[in-house]
């Protein structure tokens, strides 16, 4: 782990335990800023990202700065994945269509969560080897032809789309624009039951038109992103979203929300790598979620327990480029500064 001296900061018995106790909140300390708790209960609410008007836009002050929160990208993509599922996969027929999967190393585990559904993984980038016999992969580039054989299937289908365009000439704007059209002719065109799609906004002073949706925060994202999922439902009307109040909200999400301190009440049971930031306590709530909904617990202690073990897995069965696997020994947060 990288050190920081910490006796520097002169911190009172209190702080001292929730710096020690929440390595992802240790960067508001570090900066000597106010940690602010969270007291209300936690809810789908938390989840979305809110746009209505607020005055204040908090964004780091100093290249000097640190941050102590935690980057992981297929855990950021299999939680976001496993709570689009928990709310929208009804029924043994549905078919989960994805493209701009590859190689996407968490989706073995994520088609074991839901063994009832089938998946199909488009895109002309490799992807792994999966063992699961619900995937099948079609090696090609999602077209508007390609989305019309979809629609023709007799399923209740959910469609996820991570493509992102980036072209040679570097133009940004563009590459965006190009990304929600093709999402909006491909979301019309198959007309699913639901689809988890990418949004992301130029940065200029100016308005879009996408699908109205639920703006779904990212887990365990870059610090540096000013992306978000959203949840297109069937039927869905379009909305003018403006540039300049998404970069807002997603400044303040990414400087306040994230390191706030949330209370959960799985202090009670032995967990790896979980603290109070957002991030940790998102997970718990998704987690909760889906084992409410797949399993049948009376015993609240034998949920966390569940919920816990869960998250010990998931650190386990994901793969990740730039991580070394956890196999024997207990997940550190390596990448958080003392």
């Amino acid at each position: 782990e990288r050190e920081f001296d910490v006796y520097s900061l002169t911190l009172n018995n209190n702080d001292q335990h929730l710096y020690d106790q929440n390595p992802h909140l240790r960067e508001v300390f570090i900066n000597r800023q106010e940690l602010l708790i969270y007291h209300e209960e936690f809810t789908d609410k938390n989840r979305l990202l809110d746009l209505s008007p607020n005055e204040s836009t908090i964004t780091k002050s100093s290249v000097g700065e640190l941050n102590t929160t935690e980057y992981w990208g297929q855990r950021k993509l299999l939680l976001s994945e496993i709570e689009f599922l928990t709310s929208y996969a009804t029924d043994d027929n549905c078919l989960v269509v994805y493209t701009g999967a590859a190689p996407r190393t968490h989706l073995d585990y994520l088609s074991s969560l839901f063994p009832e559904l089938e998946f199909v993984l488009i895109d002309i980038e490799p992807f792994v080897a999966f063992k699961s016999d619900k995937i099948k992969i079609q090696s090609e580039c999602f077209t508007e032809d390609l989305a019309k054989t979809f629609s023709e299937k007799n399923k209740n289908i959910l469609f996820i789309c991570d493509i992102r365009t980036f072209s040679s000439h570097n133009n940004i704007a563009e590459d965006i624009h190009i990304d929600i059209s093709n999402q909006t002719i491909w979301h019309s065109t198959i007309d699913p039951h639901a689809s988890l799609l990418t949004f992301r906004l130029p940065n200029v002073s100016d308005t879009i038109l996408f699908f109205e949706g639920h703006l779904l925060l990212d887990t365990w994202t870059s610090r540096r992103s000013m992306e978000c999922r959203l949840i297109v439902e069937k039927n869905a009307q379009m909305k003018t979203y403006d540039n300049v109040d998404f970069k807002r909200a997603m400044n303040n999400f990414q400087n306040i929300t994230r390191t706030m301190y949330y209370e959960h009440d799985l202090d009670t049971v032995e967990t790896e790598g979980l603290d109070h930031c957002y991030d940790c306590r998102a997970e718990i709530f998704i987690l909760q979620k889906y084992l409410n909904k797949t399993k049948m617990f009376t015993d609240e202690r034998e949920l966390k327990k569940k919920i816990a073990e869960l998250s010990y897995n998931i650190s386990r069965n994901i793969g990740e480029k730039n991580r070394q696997p956890i196999i024997n020994g207990v997940r550190t947060l390596n990448v958080i500064r003392k």
